[in-house]
Parts: C-alpha cells; structure tokens; sequence
C-alpha cells in the first residue's frame, strides 16, 4: 500500500535519505570492526547530524531545534532504520517534554548542550528485575543538600559515549517512600561502578553497560521536576522512543526484504 505524504513530511524523507547514503558505504567496515568506522568518519557522521538538524527534531524552533510533527519524526526514523550498524543513530536527540521537567538551569547545562553535541546522555533506567512491568528498585536517601543513590541499573544503552546519565531511583526520607524520581547524574561523581558490558548479537558502537551505584551523592538542584514524578517523565520518554523504535523496525524490514528479493 501506498501512502501518499505531505510535502512537508516528504522534505525530511529526502534529508533523512542523503544521510543514510554518507554512511552506507561504511556499513561492512563497522560490522567488522565492533560498529565502529575510522574515528574521523564517525566523527563526520555526528556533525553532519547535528548541522542538518537531526538533534533537534523534536524540541521548538525558538531554541534552535526544528519542531517536527510526529509523523515528520517517524518518517524520518523509518529512512534511518534501513542503516546497519546503527551508523545513523549517532547523535543525540533531546525531547519536547525535558524543557517541560527540567529547570532552565538544568536545560541550560543538560539538554541543550545534547543538541550541539557537546553533551551526550544516557538512561539509567532498567534494572535486573524490570520486564513489562518497571520495577524499580534503586534508592535516594534524603540528605542535607540532595541525596544519595544506590543501586544496580542494567542496559544502559550508550554509556560508553555518555558523560551524563538520567537516573531513576525511589527516594526515601528516614523510613518514609515518597516516591519514583528522576535525576541528572554526572559520570565523573564518586561511587559510579562499572559491572560490566554484556556482549548482544548486534554490532553497534553504542554499548549497554551494567553499572553499580554505591551512595552516590547527587545534589538537589539536579532532581527533574519534584519529588515522585521521576515514573510521568520515563513514560513521556517510554511513548515517544518506543514509537521511533518501531519506525526504524519498519525501515530494517523494508531494506531486509529487498536486499533478499
């Protein structure tokens, strides 16, 4: 079936297309080197991103982004996905509801440096006992001036590029739960401990890290929003990323089907 686009939608395909074709040709390279190309080529790549406005497609044009439809963003995804090696998925992209969550301090230090590039995240989310149903397990201890989290977190997809995570964790003052939280935590704070990086069946360059974090101390100002909100704002991330997912899905099937017929 045919579906006839909007103009609008169909100018993005064409951008999201002359990006997949610079980085085709790169593709055997890093499925035999881990996912990685030569570190200028990547380096290329992620500018090339940046300068088209792939970083921003979601967040409002008065800041510097380009404020897509949805349907502009999966058609966009969907071109993207037919790229092996994830070599297309090599930039950040901050979203619509972090200026919504996030202090203008925070936005100022956190996300829109991942528009320029300058700052790359990472999601401290999932934990060994997460399936469809979330469960979070990671505490943050009330202290004077913010908080200190333990916990394990599984999956943290693309650590290994971040210098920040969001986290999550369930905050509890003296034996009272107040509730699922979300916070900026830099990679560089005392206490973060690397488990280990599970190998998966795919070559991507971004990796999905187990971490360990020992009373890591995180201060006030870097809670998202207030005290147990932390759940709304995932969910937020959870409905948007799943649909990109899909979207790509959709683009490894189209090239998958033709490349074998």
């Amino acid at each position: 079936m045919h579906i006839n686009l909007p103009s609008e939608v169909q100018e993005w395909v064409k951008i999201a297309e002359g990006f997949l074709q610079k980085t085709m040709p790169w593709e055997v390279e890093a499925e035999m080197n881990e996912g990685k190309g030569p570190q200028e080529i990547d380096s290329e790549h992620r500018q090339m991103a940046i300068d088209l406005g792939l970083s921003g497609m979601d967040m409002p044009k008065n800041i510097g982004g380009k404020e897509l439809s949805n349907l502009q963003q999966v058609a966009v995804w969907e071109v993207l996905g037919r790229s092996t090696n994830a070599l297309t998925w090599c930039f950040s992209e901050p979203q619509k509801w972090m200026l919504e969550a996030c202090s203008d301090k925070q936005v100022e230090q956190y996300i829109l440096p991942l528009m320029d590039g300058t700052r790359h995240e990472t999601y401290a989310i999932t934990e060994s006992e997460s399936g469809s149903e979330l469960d979070v397990s990671a505490i943050a201890k009330k202290v004077d001036g913010g908080y200190l989290v333990s916990g394990e977190k599984w999956f943290v997809t693309g650590a290994n590029h971040a210098d920040f995570f969001f986290i999550q964790a369930v905050i509890q003052d003296g034996d009272n739960t107040i509730g699922d939280a979300l916070f900026f935590l830099d990679m560089n704070q005392d206490g973060i401990e690397h488990v280990r990086t599970p190998l998966f069946s795919h070559t991507f360059d971004s990796h999905h890290p187990i971490y360990k974090f020992n009373n890591v101390f995180i201060p006030e100002e870097n809670l998202i929003g207030d005290e147990g909100d932390g759940m709304t704002f995932s969910l937020a991330w959870f409905r948007r990323e799943r649909l990109m997912i899909a979207a790509r899905c959709c683009g490894a099937a189209a090239r998958l089907i033709e490349e074998a017929t």
